[in-house]
């Protein structure tokens, strides 16, 4: 996994300690899954409001479960599948 480049000096313990994490509680009421499935349900609709909707929720709830601040987000648009007809994932032909 790619996290951000390392401070120089300060709070540099500190990061590498966070980056040694490889695992992290989870809510054990499923409620993280749940509204993960709704964000995918959104994305395969494909309207960007609904998909901004369930990404805020999945992103509240989590910043309340462990206690962090809540952050914005912004949902990009992306061409459909069938946008580009005769491409594969990667682009090519």
């Amino acid at each position: 996994m790619l996290t951000d480049v390392p401070p120089r000096k300060a709070n540099r313990a500190r990061f590498l300690e966070s980056d040694r994490i490889r695992t992290l509680d989870l809510p054990q009421d499923g409620r993280l899954p749940t509204i993960a499935k709704s964000i995918e349900s959104a994305m395969t609709v494909g309207q960007s409001a609904v998909v901004l909707r369930a990404c805020a929720e999945f992103l509240a709830t989590a910043a309340d479960f462990y206690k962090v601040s809540k952050c914005g987000i912004r949902v990009l648009a992306a061409p459909r599948d069938n946008a580009h007809p005769g491409m594969d994932e990667d682009g090519g032909a």
